[in-house]
């Protein structure tokens, strides 16, 4: 899987947002100071728009250091060989973010006979199967260059008209639609500081 950096942004800050529990733990250093306690979100518009898709994402690594089970807790060395050897198909079940010190971002993942739940971090824990078709890789590739280049909210005119053209080169019918939603999504994206980036580009490393 392709990965690629991007310079951290306030992490969606003003995504409409709704809290799950606020119970989580109070951390204490040596010295007795409190920090402040941590929150955990669910973000409930993206955890749609990302499931609506279906069972398409796939884990990027299956080390116990980066998928844990839907509690956080650390999986067997058994049950990892077993998701291993299966690399089943996943869709997204909830998105999840956590203020406070680690400020982190988990999607939280459930396999089409839902053997597998299964969490691992929003960045580039898991991806879109799809980003892998021969037909979408110039799509995906242009719409991370674009992305990368620029600030969210300088997306040009001019680099659209290029990626519609792509778009509309594309001639298989499954792999169409997908570039289309995705171009439709970036568009939205580049318009509204509240979305995020389109479904098809989540694990390549960007928010």
């Amino acid at each position: 899987m392709n990965k690629f950096s991007k310079v951290s942004v306030t992490l969606l800050s003003a995504l409409a947002i709704s809290p799950i529990f606020a119970n989580v733990h109070t951390v204490k250093a040596d010295n007795n100071v409190k920090y402040v306690k941590e929150k955990t979100y669910t973000l409930k518009k993206l955890t749609n728009r990302l499931a609506q898709a279906g069972y398409v994402y796939k884990l990027a690594s299956f080390k116990s250091d980066d998928i844990k089970d839907i509690n956080g807790k650390t999986l067997s060395s058994n049950t990892l060989k077993n998701l291993r050897k299966a690399n089943p198909d996943f869709k997204v079940n909830r998105i999840t973010i956590y203020s406070g010190a680690t400020a982190s971002q988990h999607v939280d993942l459930i396999s089409k006979n839902h053997h597998y739940q299964v969490q691992t971090d929003y960045l580039n824990g898991a991806y879109n199967k799809n980003v892998n078709l021969k037909a979408l890789k110039p799509i995906v590739k242009m719409e991370l260059n674009m992305i990368n280049k620029n600030e969210k909210q300088n997306l040009g005119v001019d680099s659209f008209n290029q990626l519609r053209k792509l778009v509309d080169n594309v001639s298989d019918k499954h792999a169409k639609k997908i570039s289309l939603q995705s171009y439709d999504e970036l568009k939205t994206y580049a318009k509204n500081k509240n979305e995020t980036i389109p479904t098809l580009l989540l694990g390549q490393g960007i928010y």
